[in-house]
Order: C-alpha cells, then sequence, then structure tokens
C-alpha cells in the first residue's frame, strides 16, 4: 500500500526563509571580519617601470584641483593613427 506524505508548505518556506537569513548574516560577517583585507594598499616604492618590458615612457604629474599632486606614466603609441601630432 503506497503512503501518502503531507507535506506542510508553510513550514518548508518558513526553514528555506530561516536557512538563507543564516547563509546571509554569515556572509556579512565574515565581510565585515575581512574588510580590510579588501582595500588596496599600495607600496611607496616602485619596484618595476614600462622600461623593464622595452616600453618607451615618460613620468608626468599635474596639481589636481585640491592640491594633491597625482603622478604616473605616459606611454605614446609607436604609430599613432588618426592623431594630430
Amino acid at each position: 500500500m503506497m503512503q501518502i506524505v503531507d507535506f506542510n508548505i508553510g513550514r518548508i518556506a518558513l526553514g528555506v526563509l530561516v536557512l538563507i537569513a543564516l547563509v546571509y548574516a554569515v556572509a556579512g560577517a565574515l565581510l565585515y571580519m575581512g574588510q580590510r583585507r579588501l582595500i588596496y594598499m599600495p607600496d611607496r616604492e616602485i619596484e618595476a617601470t614600462p622600461a623593464d618590458i622595452g616600453l618607451d615612457f615618460r613620468e608626468v604629474s599635474f596639481a589636481a584641483s585640491d592640491g594633491v599632486r597625482v603622478a604616473g606614466w605616459y606611454l605614446p603609441l609607436p604609430d599613432p593613427r588618426g592623431t594630430d601630432t
């Protein structure tokens, strides 16, 4: 004889919602505890330049509107097309 199982849909839905809330809370706690490792803090010392791999470059810098000095590298294209030089 085949037995028919009576599922309580409300109880299953509540269990699924509790499980989702628990997973969400654990993920949030892990992100909160590890947030310092998610922030990139560059070193002040430059370890390599484009010249190390054979690229021509120029060091450039300018002062931003708030007075902070911004520095970087300009790498000109070897064969620019569609530009007025």
